[in-house]
């Protein structure tokens, strides 16, 4: 797979790729999966089942990762897990062209933990509700207002 920030080789494997302008994100599921990054010639990344690679404007990261949030889009799931409402809005302005707008901004750094049955973004927003006490308000077409 090839990228903008990067070219992924796969090796009889299972993974999950999420490149945004500002990131490109890899979670090894299963087999193996090596990385060259364009802003790091010369220098590839193995990666084992379990691990995550990073490349944002920060530099570049190999870790063990949860899996099972980054996969659950596979299986029509949404989960989270210590995820702030401000990460919750990106998520659904990029997977479901959603704008989230907040009245109190102190609402944005909020942690979340949940499992959604299903890919429903309506559904994540009424569990939102009803953990922090929210007031969310449909005030466009994909436009919604948290207080």
């Amino acid at each position: 797979v090839h990228t903008e920030k990067g070219d992924i080789k796969v090796l009889g494997t299972s993974f999950n790729a999420l490149q945004r302008d500002e990131f490109l994100r890899v979670a090894l599921l299963e087999g193996s999966v090596s990385l060259t990054a364009q802003d790091y010639p010369g220098q590839t990344y193995f990666m084992k089942p379990g691990e995550e690679f990073r490349l944002s404007t920060k530099g570049v990261s190999l870790t063990n990762a949860d899996l099972e949030p980054i996969a659950a889009w596979k299986d029509h799931k949404m989960v989270f897990r210590n995820v702030s409402i401000a990460s919750i809005a990106e998520k659904l302005k990029w997977d479901f062209d959603m704008n989230i707008e907040f009245k109190r901004k102190e609402i944005l750094n909020r942690k979340v933990n949940a499992f959604i049955q299903e890919n429903n973004p309506e559904l994540l927003l009424e569990a939102l509700a009803e953990i922090y006490d929210l007031n969310i308000q449909k005030t466009g077409d994909r436009t919604y207002l948290i207080e």
